[in-house]
């Protein structure tokens, strides 16, 4: 690891080569969705408001109705809906972004190219180069897939640990450039 680590330090600047599948997006969306993020906030409000109209319709049809089969009928829908909307919203997700992935055309999915120097990052694909600064990451994370740099909440930069010949090298990458986002933040 140490023989790793001054291979980096020879350079001035790495250079990662990847191309992202669609597992990678995939990923990132549920690493997203189950930290403590605004999509994970919004669904929980989601889950509370219409538990509100579910609970609303079981009173109605218990106080004003007098009628307890609508209620239990109420009662499942609303049983029915809190088990599987997240297993929906999840699958919509997916679907999203097997349509992105499919139709070829989004540049997300084409070879990526990421330098990156003491200064920021440049991101080179099939459409776009786009150059940035460290403090114009939120956060950087990692996870057994890939790492991430955060531009919101919910927006990142993957970078696979495929992309590694090994996971040393990925850990030294991710710990030069946690160095590089650190220092940013202290100027």
């Amino acid at each position: 690891m140490l023989a790793a680590r001054r291979r980096l330090d020879n350079f001035n600047n790495m250079k990662v080569e990847f191309q992202l599948i669609l597992e990678d997006v995939v990923q990132l969306n549920q690493y997203v969705s189950e930290g403590k993020s605004s999509q994970r906030k919004t669904v929980i409000l989601i889950r509370i408001f219409f538990s509100f109209i579910f609970f609303m319709g079981i009173l109605n049809a218990v106080f004003v109705s007098h009628n307890i089969s609508l209620a239990i009928y109420f009662f499942l829908i609303w049983l029915t809906f809190l088990i599987a909307f997240p297993y929906f919203l999840r699958r919509v997700q997916i679907n999203s972004i097997k349509n992105a992935y499919q139709n070829g055309k989004n540049p997300m999915f084409s070879k990526q190219i990421m330098e990156f120097t003491q200064s920021g990052f440049t991101v080179d694909n099939a459409v776009t180069k786009t150059t940035s600064q460290w403090n114009s990451i939120q956060r950087m994370e990692k996870n057994k897939y890939a790492a991430y740099f955060f531009t919101s909440n919910i927006q990142a930069y993957i970078i696979p640990i495929r992309a590694f010949k090994d996971e040393a090298d990925f850990n030294i990458f991710f710990q030069t450039t946690k160095e590089y986002y650190n220092q940013s933040k202290t100027l």
